[in-house]
């Protein structure tokens, strides 16, 4: 059987290079954009939270959570009237630099809390996030002589459709 060639790309490579950006836009488009939201009180339990500590939080929780840790993510386990129980899975100090935590549950009082946040998914950010995506994949297989996959329906270049 011969195989038809585009440019010096077979169709099965070529065939195959837009299943892998077809994964890709897939995995962009799941990972999403997120952000975090204050809350008044806290969230339901299995919620994604951000807390920042107080400046008297992050002081005396130090011998626990490190030296300077000013916030703290993670899932929050419990919400009790004193204190958040939290699975941690990250904490970050005042220049910034993240630590990586495996879900160990701490119970943060409510006084080291200056601010509760939510995590959730930023639609709009998503949206053209995956947008921007697709269009690089598309741009990507123009540039390397791919056509656009789409039978010849879009074309990036001059010239005049489907022929």
């Amino acid at each position: 059987m011969r195989r038809e060639r585009v440019g010096d790309w077979s169709f099965g490579r070529t065939r195959r290079f837009w299943q892998y950006c077809a994964l890709l836009a897939a995995l962009l488009a799941a990972s999403g954009c997120y952000r975090y939201v204050p809350v008044a009180l806290a969230p339901e339990a299995g919620k994604e939270v951000r807390v920042e500590l107080s400046d008297e939080g992050t002081m005396r929780l130090a011998p626990y959570l490190g030296v300077r840790v000013e916030a703290v993510e993670g899932r929050l386990v419990e919400a009790r009237d004193t204190s958040l129980v939290i699975a941690i899975q990250a904490t970050q100090s005042r220049g910034g630099a993240r630590s990586g935590w495996s879900g160990e549950r701490f119970e943060i009082p409510r006084w080291a809390a200056a601010r509760i946040l939510r995590r959730e998914l930023d639609r709009g950010r998503t949206w053209l996030a995956s947008g921007l995506g697709i269009v690089g994949v598309i741009a990507l297989g123009e540039a390397f002589g791919l056509g656009s996959g789409f039978g010849g329906w879009i074309s990036l270049g001059g010239g005049g459709g489907r022929q």
